[in-house]
């Protein structure tokens, strides 16, 4: 009788990834994801390069499954998830810096119209700021530190699973120099991630320079450095 015919072997890991058909916003939502869990993936691009691998390698080996490098479906679905997540957390933040940076433009120009009563005639007040661009650079700023944050994740802190959340006030001068860090609430976090969160802040500075709408005077940003282990 005739041999009967071999079953079908099981794709291997690079080929099941493939049929999974993710385009660029799904890799770059699995980037997102993997940053946000402290595991540096490189630039969140949708370009799954040796760094994405590698780190997605770390993800699998931390959570207890087979470190191929390669994305299961349900690899994937999780990743994903956290990546909206995180984008989520950064367009709240956008937003939120720019209500508080309206309602300090709103303050500012207030008391330039009561000191405009109260002294003699001088130079004309500077026109209001581009409040769209506060918040946006302040987004970018809580994206860059959070990031910065969890690729230097304190050994100490990983191995006590300790995680928190660590509110900072940054001043920062028009071509970026840090002016002064400040923890707003240590309470949150243990203190060797609070002091992690501050040092995450010296070593990303100088940041970059505002923006010509966003005035010549330096703006305060409030900036929460979350560190979560996953």
């Amino acid at each position: 009788p005739a041999a009967a015919p071999a079953p079908p072997t099981a794709p291997g890991p690079a080929a099941a990834e493939t049929a999974l058909g993710l385009d660029r916003a799904s890799r770059a939502l699995v980037q997102r994801g993997l940053a946000s869990l402290a595991f540096d993936p490189g630039p969140v691009d949708g370009s799954i390069g040796p760094r994405t691998r590698s780190a997605l390698g770390a993800w699998q080996t931390a959570k207890g499954y087979e470190a191929t490098g390669r994305l299961t479906r349900e690899q994937a679905e999780t990743l994903m998830a956290m990546g909206r997540e995180a984008e989520s957390a950064d367009r709240a933040e956008r937003e939120r810096v720019a209500r508080e940076a309206e309602a300090a433009e709103r303050e500012r120009l207030a008391r330039a119209d009561d000191d405009a009563f109260a002294s003699a005639p001088g130079p004309a007040p500077e026109p209001s700021r581009d409040m769209a661009a506060i918040g946006n650079y302040g987004g970018a700023l809580h994206q860059l530190l959070n990031r910065n944050a969890a690729r230097n994740y304190p050994a100490v802190s990983m191995q006590r699973g300790e995680e928190g959340a660590v509110p900072l006030l940054l001043r920062i001068a028009p071509d970026g120099d840090l002016l002064e860090v400040r923890v707003l609430d240590d309470s949150q976090a243990s203190r060797t991630l609070v002091s992690a969160a501050v040092r995450a802040v010296q070593r990303s500075s100088p940041f970059s320079d505002f923006a010509a709408s966003m005035g010549n005077d330096p703006i305060e940003f409030r900036i929460t450095i979350n560190y979560r282990l996953r």
